[in-house]
């Protein structure tokens, strides 16, 4: 009889493991979005480097921006 609880409570433990665990439940499309999100504001906060000229931040700018459109067009929302 203990032994049954012990199964019920080991299943339990793992169900609450792996749903305490971020992006172990993410499918790949999902992981996809997030790193392309990531990408964006990674982008942006290059293009808040004050060492930067305004040619070069108007490169980046336009990059970032792109990136963004291109995010959109693929997922349907902004990012």
């Amino acid at each position: 009889m203990k032994s049954y609880k012990y199964i019920i409570g080991f299943a339990v433990g793992f169900l609450l493991l792996y749903l305490a665990i971020p992006g172990t439940n993410e499918s790949p499309k999902d992981k996809e979005k997030s790193k392309d999100r990531d990408v964006i504001k990674l982008c942006w906060k290059d293009y808040e480097k004050k060492s930067l000229s305004a040619e070069t931040k108007q490169l980046i700018a336009s990059v970032c921006e792109k990136k963004e459109d291109d995010f959109l067009k693929k997922y349907g929302v902004k990012p």
